[in-house]
Parts: C-alpha cells; sequence; structure tokens
C-alpha cells in the first residue's frame, strides 16, 4: 500500500493502517497522506478534547487559537517523512493560574518547540554519540535525516544525563580548568573509575554539600 493512497475520510482502513504502522501518532487523528518528490507528507491533528495545563495542572478545552506544526520524522521507504501538526492553544486552566495561554502537546511524538519527532531525535542522537559532529552529519544524509553537526550536538547537550547509582566509596581529586585558571575537585566512583561530578573551588563546603543531596557515598 502505497501512502499516497491516504486520501480518503478519516475512518477508512488506509489510515488505521498508518497509525498502526507509526506508533507515534496514536495521540493524533490522520488526516491525509502524500508523496510529493523524495518526501512523504502526513497531515494530522491532535485527537483529545482538552489537555492539562503545566502551570495549574486543570484541563481546558478553551481555544485561543490553531496553528500548524512541522515535525520531521524517521525515513520511510528510503524518502524523507514530515508532519504537518494542527495543535491548539488553549486559554489556562483557572482563573488564577499564572498561564494566560499554553500550547497542547503530544506525548511521545515531540517534546515542545521541537522540529523533529521523538524517534528521530533519539536516532540522532545515537549517530552522534558514536561518530561526533562532522562524521555523525554526514551518517545522518545516509538516513535521509540531514542534520547539521551543530544541530546534532545540541541534541545530546540537551538530553538528560542518565541516572546513575550512589557510588559506596567515593574518592576525590583536583583538577585543573581552563588551561590552570580555574581549579575544582572532580569526584569519582572508586568502584567504577567513572567521573561522577566537577565541582568548582578547593574547599571542602561544596563537597559536603554534594554528599548531603547524595546520600550513600562516602
Amino acid at each position: 500500500m502505497s501512502l499516497s493512497s491516504c486520501s480518503e475520510c478519516l475512518s477508512c482502513q488506509h489510515v488505521r493502517v498508518l497509525e498502526l504502522l507509526l506508533p507515534r501518532l496514536a495521540g493524533v487523528v490522520v488526516g491525509n497522506a502524500e508523496v510529493a518528490g523524495a518526501r512523504r507528507w502526513i497531515w494530522a491533528h491532535t485527537r483529545a478534547d482538552s489537555a492539562a495545563c503545566p502551570r495549574c495542572g486543570r484541563a481546558s478545552a478553551r481555544v485561543h487559537r490553531r496553528y500548524q506544526r512541522r515535525l520531521a520524522d524517521a525515513a520511510i521507504g528510503g524518502r524523507k517523512v514530515m508532519i504537518r501538526l494542527r495543535v491548539r492553544r488553549l486559554f489556562g486552566g483557572a482563573p488564577d493560574c499564572p498561564a494566560a495561554t499554553f500550547a497542547e502537546q503530544v506525548p511521545g511524538l515531540a517534546a515542545r518547540y521541537a522540529r523533529r519527532t521523538v524517534p528521530l531525535a533519539a536516532t540522532l542522537g545515537a549517530v552522534v554519540v558514536a561518530l561526533a559532529g562532522r562524521a555523525g552529519a554526514r551518517r545522518a544524509r545516509v538516513l535521509c535525516a540531514a542534520a547539521s553537526r551543530s544541530a546534532l550536538l545540541r541534541l545530546v547537550m540537551a538530553a538528560p544525563d542518565p541516572a546513575l547509582p550512589a557510588p559506596r566509596v567515593l574518592g576525590v581529586d583536583d583538577v585543573a580548568v581552563k588551561r590552570g585558571q580555574n581549579h575544582g575537585m572532580v569526584l569519582i566512583d572508586c568502584h567504577s573509575g567513572a567521573p561522577v561530578e566537577l565541582l568548582a573551588g578547593r574547599d571542602a563546603q561544596p563537597r559536603a554539600d554534594w554528599l548531603t543531596a547524595h546520600p550513600g557515598g562516602r
């Protein structure tokens, strides 16, 4: 089945198959899909009647305005995929809410302000971790997910730090930063040899504060 055939009503079987093949679209309604040149285009809109305000947590269905997001997605069949997602900006969920309006989000599809879907961002993140900036950009083009080396590095920098178990035995060593202009302390897990944290200065107070915030190390 070609994606270009998905141009019928929202309840047609072709659109249902498309949603099954792309589970990240489970939170939206696919209205149309077609092939144009080297790209596959998918038009969709949000499925939920209301959305929770990120500030107060209360649900709101009062529409302020509608707008369209354009998201790059992982390639299908050697073609780039672009999703045109129609979303709503809603009024705050409560009269005393500090957010006058907020944009609804689709969990699992794309992060806030992102121009790539979560699966594509994860793929590019794995590429740049393995190959670094320039080589990663060349590999991304082969995967039909072109991105500059700067964009790839920003993906890595924006990723949250992995959760690490509290070290049972903690080592401390001096470290010089900026060619010896500044000095600090590096905390090391003595069992694994992995660095745990970099603290500014050589005073004992930053180390004591870190130990208080991370019980288990000694």
